[in-house]
């Protein structure tokens, strides 16, 4: 009898450590949100990282793209908010996502907007604001055991460069406009981030848009100018028509790109201005990070 009331310690011992042990993972534990980005923004941020107090917004489902856990609230477009720079930067939340022994896949999307409606595939895309929108590809495996989701960012829209340049022109050089106009681009469109597609809106396509020019910009004395917009590709290789005012004359140029404009990476145009007009002389595609330069077959008007 004595041997069975000595074996009642230990068996007690072993039911709290099971119970212990079960507590641990079944317990709740918080995304740890880090985020970077793939291809550098020419237009807001100039670094692979982001700035001190910039904001995404993360979103959980389960591996199968169903809710996670089941839950139809605080699992979609939270927002994560960047502290401090560099290897000491932190994203925290006023309501984190927790993450259970379920697995799960998070996404992420910049900028974070409060939007009621949000739909991670149906994200509104417009280029008047030259917002530069950004969105992860799912991170997978997620769970209470797998906590971190490195979130690395990549451009939604694609960019236009036009790039002036003083190539032996006499006169003031005085430039008051620039606009580019093609088929293969358009003014808003949707970001679905489920399927990593990005779809041009069809009655926004092909429109003149203004580049944004400062009330002193010329090319005098061998000098330069350089603009940048952001649009939404529309997948189709269409001429761009770029159409300058200078010294109150009007130049247009058509140029065809060696591809169809894409997602994250800049076109630039560079245009010589001679005393006769202004000609293309090549077109550069590079990414937002890096990438080569490549010479286009174009058309001058």
């Amino acid at each position: 009898m004595k041997k069975r009331y000595l074996l009642m310690p230990f068996l007690a011992l072993a039911l709290a450590s099971c119970t212990n042990d079960d507590e641990n993972i079944n317990a709740p534990s918080a995304l740890n949100v880090k985020a970077g980005i793939e291809r550098p923004s020419r237009a807001m941020i100039t670094d692979t990282e982001f700035g001190d107090g910039q904001s995404i917004g993360v979103s959980l489902l389960a591996s199968d793209g169903s809710l996670y856990d089941g839950q139809t609230t605080g699992y979609t477009n939270v927002k994560y908010t960047a502290a401090g720079t560099g290897n000491a930067q932190t994203w925290t939340s006023i309501t984190p996502i927790m993450l259970s022994a379920s697995t799960g896949k998070a996404a992420a999307v910049y900028p974070w907007a409060d939007n009621a409606a949000f739909n991670l595939e149906s994200i509104a895309l417009e280029t008047a604001t030259q917002t530069d929108y950004m969105y992860s590809a799912w991170i997978p495996n997620l769970s209470n055991s797998n906590t971190t989701a490195n979130f690395v960012m990549d451009h939604a829209l694609t960019a236009i460069c036009v790039d002036i340049q003083n190539d032996s022109y006499s006169g003031d050089g005085k430039v008051s406009s620039v606009t580019i106009q093609s088929k293969g681009l358009a003014t808003e469109g949707t970001l679905n981030v489920v399927a990593g597609t990005v779809t041009e809106n069809t009655g926004t396509i092909d429109q003149v848009i203004a580049m944004p020019v400062a009330a002193d910009d010329d090319i005098a004395d061998g000098g330069k100018v350089t603009y940048n917009y952001m649009l939404v590709p529309t997948g189709d290789n269409e001429n761009i028509v770029v159409t300058i005012q200078m010294d109150n004359k009007t130049y247009s140029n058509t140029v065809q790109l060696p591809e169809a404009a894409k997602s994250g990476y800049i076109y630039t145009i560079k245009m010589s201005a001679k005393n006769n007009g202004i000609s293309v002389m090549k077109v550069s595609i590079n990414e937002w990070k890096d990438g080569g330069t490549v010479n286009a077959d174009m058309e001058i008007q």
